[in-house]
């Protein structure tokens, strides 16, 4: 080729990134060292690389010199000598961090805590990045000429006071790089450009639409030396399309550049496309197009699934072939990786991965910020358990927590393990587990220290932990190519990201010592900003990028989606900074202009594909509407747009699963078939899913059936060899009452030993206040007993009561402002007036009771059929209740809160309840329909273990708050009611307590029909009988259970069930 130099202008319609690409492949040797392509994307880059490599073949070829501008001038400048050292990309937020803390009290428009708002931030740094790109240093920027009617003197004041103080920090040190590309665009005089490309010849620039003055600046130094080719897409009549071509054309021209058009026939689009005319004849046939209109963005990647995975199984097109792009890939890479990801459609998403929410990146933050948090234990625990950690947690992990949750033991810090019980020896193993992995945790320690000393510990830190050495590891967790390849990324970005990150720190930044939250955010600040990316697969997988990169892999088949006005054409947003007059005269990229922009590549976009082109949106976003954007109606005047709506064949009904959920509820299964039918053709999914969706369809349907007897999906575990299992010996109350409630719960929870894994709960819970209080009321009731009734001043058992209650509210592991509260709610507030507490009120009414019953407390915590302890009534028995029905015996255990008794051996005898109670009626019920036993058991108990004496009242005394403090009396004769103080109406019998005839029963009569039920219960538990609850209606069953999830119940087919016997 002849050499010669200046500039050639090609202008012509859009054809492509590459309109070079011919006359590149007649130079090409194995070295290509007189010429150099330039392209405005990286993908374009690797893409024509790849392209040249294969035309070369079988040669081996050098690396071909492609690049885009940016980094053809930074290769540039990496070749000058003793030049200032180019500054790490990430540090330039970090620099601007620190100008503003040094330079905010002299601000007169941003404000003095700017420093604190970081997205505040993060607009300052970008629009420095903006001003450095365009060539701008501090005393630039201040010499630059600006209208103080659209940008005010104080805010060009501070921003030239913020470039200024990046001036002095770099000094001539350091360099960012837009000032390194603009100090290179300088720097290339002809003799340096021969120093570095000795044989150049000829530049080819192509694909740009928008050149920066330091591309100006380029092509007018370089053009007097070597010949510069450049391709812009510019079709004379149509100012609407190309209006910001038109001035980058005729600036070119203005330098000197001869243009040379096109002579190919301009197509339609390029000459009408925007312009407000119609088109004319088209000179050449456009491929069809089609317009998808979704319900939704995942309707959307749906719809575009069920087309790519048509085309590739019906017309053979392979995937690589396919590529799909939106304005907005943040919103839609998720749904991509989920939709192609169940749909088995191979992909290749180029957005890259959030360096931060990697799971690598976030367990290495975790672990600086645990030591930060004083090591929480739940946090610490589950750090241990991740698949980057080395140790893993080794021995009893839920009987440990158990111990750390029942102590309080919330955090982790030096000396916790003291406060576990000594006599634990399951623990040990776990023990010197979390002690062994928490070493150089407590070594690393918060102390503030220098760049060069928080490197060498962090990487200290990551090394002893396993964390650097993860790789190396069996990792279950990290299952399939993508998930390793991914994690292993991530790695990389992330061990990259620590040099220059440090490097700033000590050489930029010259913090002296940092602290260890200012070094954390620092580094969490990094981590957002980063991302990583997996190995590129461009033959492999339908291609999927953003826009600018998805021209640069020639898709013959391509997808636009995401079509939405405010996204693509994008919104005006207002500039804080800059009005579009000021970005004007400072020469920079005005707001206005970005409709320009989005229309230009609108056009690219549409021209491209040779073989079809698809566009598509989303019609809501939530409950929002969205609006299709107007580049649709633009397209739709010129050129033909196939409508692809939800009743088409090509494509599953948006509301599939709405219709077959009404067929299922209608139990039309030829119908609910025909739909499952054509969802799973949609999908690809084998036809063996088919069966499976059918069954399920089965066990749902059969499920709700109410009259349809309980399968084998529905948790009916009974009448099987396998769950037998012999009943208690001695039963406790608690573990009938539970089985008689929810059988399948008992086998679940006492069987299978299944339990929740235990909570860190701030305050008190409910047993541990109910173990205090009864604590508390024997303590002082034993003493209260001892007192003749001449010595029980009601003023100081009050003090007696709250002296012991704060002695055995102190011993208890809880702290907190809640804990306060809950103690206050209790002991209650001096003051004027003082405000009583529950115990106050609580002595109050039941001195009264004692003295009109006159009655005192005689058993304290007596237990029946319980090893004897010195927190149980010295009258307590190891002899259990036998009950005798027939040949069979039950033998029950239990203890009884309080009992009090007069001078002629009458008892009643008190259940203390510190939560809900429900009312005396429901207690009623439950104990005549065999589902509490507490009372009539106790009452039993008292007559048959402590003979000659006779029960008057079995109540409830409830301590819940200062209005529910009270006496509920449950079990009682009507003749007693004068002596007991009890209203007739709470006593037995009574005409609102009756039987199935009407007739009221009496107490006597309660008690037999409660002791039947108990034999019933106990023959079931025998037979094996372990189904669901008989009484899912009843709160117990309504409330929170550990094992809702594996209950499955249906609530109205169960009371079918339990009253039609099943």
């Amino acid at each position: 080729m002849e050499f010669m130099s200046g500039i050639i202008l090609h202008t012509g319609a859009y054809n492509g990134y590459y309109p070079f690409a011919e006359a590149i492949r007649a130079q090409l040797t194995t070295e290509n060292k007189n010429w150099i392509a330039l392209l405005p994307v990286n993908r374009a880059v690797r893409y024509f690389k790849r392209q040249l490599t294969d035309w070369a073949a079988p040669r081996a070829l050098l690396e071909p010199p492609v690049f885009t501008f940016e980094e053809f001038a930074l290769d540039f400048y990496r070749r000058q000598p003793h030049v200032p050292r180019l500054l790490p990309q990430d540090t330039l937020y970090f620099l601007i961090e620190e100008i503003l803390k040094e330079e905010s009290a002299q601000f007169q428009f941003f404000p003095k805590n700017a420093v604190e708002n970081k997205r505040l931030v993060a607009r300052i740094a970008r629009v420095v990045e903006e001003l450095r790109r365009f060539g701008y240093s501090g005393a630039t920027f201040e010499k630059q000429q600006t209208d103080d009617s659209h940008l005010a003197p104080e805010r060009k004041t501070d921003l030239t006071r913020i470039l200024l103080a990046l001036d002095a920090k770099l000094q001539t040190l350091y360099i960012d790089r837009g000032q390194a590309i603009n100090w290179a665009v300088r720097a290339m005089t002809a003799e340096s450009l021969r120093r570095v490309y000795p044989e150049l010849q000829n530049i080819f620039i192509s694909g740009y639409g928008i050149f920066t003055p330091a591309m100006f600046n380029c092509v007018a130094q370089l053009a007097p030396h070597i010949q510069i080719d450049i391709h812009l897409n510019f079709v004379p009549g149509n100012e609407a399309l190309f209006a910001h071509i038109a001035p980058l054309r005729a600036r070119l021209l203005h330098m000197g550049a001869v243009e040379t058009p096109d002579k190919t026939p301009v197509d339609s689009q390029s000459l009408y496309l925007f312009s407000g005319h119609s088109f004319g004849e088209a000179p050449r046939e456009e491929p069809p197009a089609w317009l998808i209109r979704a319900g939704d963005a995942e309707a959307e990647v749906n719809a575009l699934a069920d087309i790519i995975r048509q085309k590739h199984e019906q017309e053979q097109l392979p995937w690589h072939r396919m590529g799909i792009t939106f304005p907005d890939m943040e919103t839609y890479a998720p749904l991509i990786r989920r939709v192609f990801g169940q749909r088995g459609i191979p992909f290749n998403l180029s957005t890259g991965y959030a360096l931060d929410k990697s799971p690598l990146a976030a367990t290495i933050m975790n672990m600086l910020d645990i030591i930060a948090q004083g090591f929480p234990a739940d946090e610490t625990l589950s750090l241990m358990q991740s698949p980057f950690m080395e140790s893993g947690l080794k021995g009893n992990v839920r009987a440990f927590f158990k111990q750390l949750t029942e102590r309080r033991i919330t955090h982790l810090e030096k000396g916790w393990e003291k406060r576990l019980p000594a006599t634990e020896d399951d623990l040990g193993e776990i023990i010197q587990n979390i002690r062994d992995f928490l070493k150089p945790f407590y070594a690393f320690g918060l102390q503030a220290r220098t760049a060069d000393q928080w490197q060498r510990d962090l990487r200290r830190l990551l090394a002893d932990s396993g964390v650097l050495g993860w790789y190396k590891r069996v990792n279950r967790s990290l299952t399939g190519r993508e998930a390793q390849e991914r994690e292993f990324r991530a790695y990389n970005r992330f061990m990259k990201l620590l040099e220059p990150f440090f490097w700033s720190l000590k050489n930029i930044l010259k913090s002296g010592e940092i602290t260890y939250k200012d070094l954390t955010a620092r580094l969490k600040q990094s981590l957002s900003q980063a991302t990583y990316n997996l190995t590129e697969w461009p033959d492999a997988g339908v291609q999927i990028m953003p826009r600018l990169e998805i021209l640069a892999v020639e898709c013959p088949v391509l997808f636009l989606g995401g079509l939405v006005e405010g996204t693509f054409p994008r919104a005006h947003v207002s500039d804080i900074f800059f009005n579009d007059p000021v970005r004007e005269q400072l020469g920079l990229t005005a707001s206005e202009e970005l409709l320009d922009q989005d229309r230009f590549l609108f056009y690219q976009l549409i021209q491209s594909p040779r073989r079809a082109l698809y566009l598509s949106y989303p019609a809501y976003s939530g409950e929002s509407a969205l609006v299709p954007s107007n580049f649709i109606d633009e397209l739709k005047r010129h050129r033909k747009l196939t409508e692809i709506t939800p009743d088409d064949n090509s494509l599953p009904e948006k509301n599939l699963a709405e219709q077959l959920a009404l067929s299922l509820q209608a139990r039309n299964w030829e119908e609910a078939y025909e739909h499952s039918r054509r969802a799973l053709s949609a999908s690809g999914l084998p036809g063996a899913s088919l069966v499976e969706l059918l069954r399920r369809i089965r066990v749902t349907a059969n499920r709700q059936g109410r009259h349809i007897p309980f399968g084998p999906y529905e948790g009916i575990l009974s009448y099987d060899a396998r769950i037998k299992t012999p009943p208690p010996d001695v039963w406790s109350i608690t573990l009938l009452e539970q089985y008689a409630a929810c059988p399948m719960q008992y086998w679940l929870e006492h069987i299978l030993k299944l339990e929740d894994w235990p909570e860190f709960i701030e305050g008190i819970n409910a047993l541990e206040k109910g173990t205090a209080l009864h604590e508390i009321l024997q303590q002082f009731y034993w003493e209260f007993s001892r007192k003749s009734k001449e010595n029980r001043d009601i003023a100081q058992l009050k003090i007696r009561l709250k002296k012991i209650a704060r002695d055995v509210f102190e011993s208890l592991p809880v702290s907190g402002f809640l804990w306060e509260l809950e103690k206050e709610r209790y002991l209650g507030v001096p003051g004027e007036p003082p405000r009583p507490g529950i115990l106050e009120v609580f002595l109050e009414k039941d001195v009264e009771i004692l003295e009109n019953r006159k009655m005192t407390p005689r058993y304290l915590e007596w237990s029946f059929g319980m090893p004897l302890s010195d927190h149980n009534d010295i009258h307590s028995t190891e002899e259990p209740l036998e009950l005798q029905l027939g040949a069979h015996t039950i033998r029950i255990r239990g203890k009884i809160d309080r009992v009090d008794s007069n001078d002629t051996g009458d008892l009643c005898f008190y259940d203390y309840k510190t939560g809900y109670v429900p009312p005396r009626m429901a207690m009623l019920h439950a104990i005549r329909d065999g589902y509490g036993f507490q009372l009539p058991v106790y009452w039993l108990a008292l007559n048959r273990l402590l003979p000659g004496q006779n029960n008057l009242l079995a109540a409830i005394k409830q301590l819940r708050s200062i209005i529910d403090t009270k006496e509920i009396a449950v079990l009682g004769r009507v003749e007693d009611s004068a002596a007991l103080h009890v209203h007739k109406r709470d006593l037995l019998p009574s005409k609102n307590f009756c039987d199935a005839t009407e007739t009221p029963i009496t107490l006597d009569q309660l008690l037999e029909n409660n002791t039947s039920h108990i034999f019933i219960r106990h023959r079931s538990f025998a037979e094996g009988i372990f189904r669901h609850s008989a009484q899912p209606e009843k709160e117990f069953c309504k409330s929170f259970c550990t094992f809702k999830r594996m209950c499955q119940k249906h609530p109205d087919k169960q009371k079918y069930n339990a009253e039609d016997g099943a």
